[in-house]
C-alpha cells in the first residue's frame, strides 16, 4: 500500500462507486476497468481526468493481480508527478484482486494534444498547457 492514509482510499473507493465505472464480478479487475477507474483522478490544474488528458499511456493487469501503469505529464517540468502516482496507486489498490501496483513515469513518446480525448480538447481549447507555479502547488496542497 502507499503512504496515503485510509481516509484517502475511502474517498477514491466512493468516487469509483459514484462514477458508475463498471467493475466485473470476477475476482480481478481488467486492464480496461483499471484504466476507467483512473478517470476519477483529475489533473489539479485543468480539472480534466488524467486518462482523457492522455497522460496514461498503458495499464497492464497481470493474472496475479499486479498492475503496471505507464504515464507521462504534459510538460517536462511539471511537479505533480509524485502526487498523481500516489493517487493512481490508491485508486488501483481499491479494485478487486489487485495485489501490487507499480507506476512508471516516461517521457517517450512525448505528450501532445493528440493524446487527449475529444472532450478534453474541447474543454482545453487553445489554452497553453504549462507546469503549475509554486503558488499553484501551494493552493493545491494547502499551506
Amino acid at each position: 500500500m502507499t503512504d496515503l492514509d485510509a481516509d484517502t482510499l475511502c474517498v477514491y473507493a466512493h468516487m469509483l462507486k459514484r462514477s458508475g465505472v463498471p467493475v466485473s464480478a470476477a475476482s480481478l479487475a481488467t486492464s480496461d476497468e483499471a484504466r476507467e477507474a483512473l478517470k476519477v483522478i483529475p489533473d489539479p490544474e485543468l480539472g480534466i481526468n488524467i486518462v482523457d488528458l492522455g497522460l496514461v499511456y498503458d495499464v497492464d493487469v497481470a493474472s496475479d493481480g499486479r498492475v503496471h501503469v505507464t504515464y507521462t505529464l504534459t510538460t517536462f517540468g511539471c511537479a505533480i508527478g509524485p502526487m498523481l502516482e500516489g493517487q493512481m496507486q490508491e485508486v488501483l489498490y481499491s479494485l478487486p484482486g489487485v495485489s501490487d501496483v507499480s507506476v512508471e513515469f516516461t517521457l517517450e513518446p512525448k505528450w501532445s494534444r493528440d493524446r487527449m480525448s475529444d472532450d478534453a480538447r474541447a474543454i482545453v481549447g487553445n489554452r497553453e498547457l504549462h507546469p503549475p507555479s509554486v503558488q499553484d502547488l501551494r493552493t493545491i496542497g494547502g499551506p
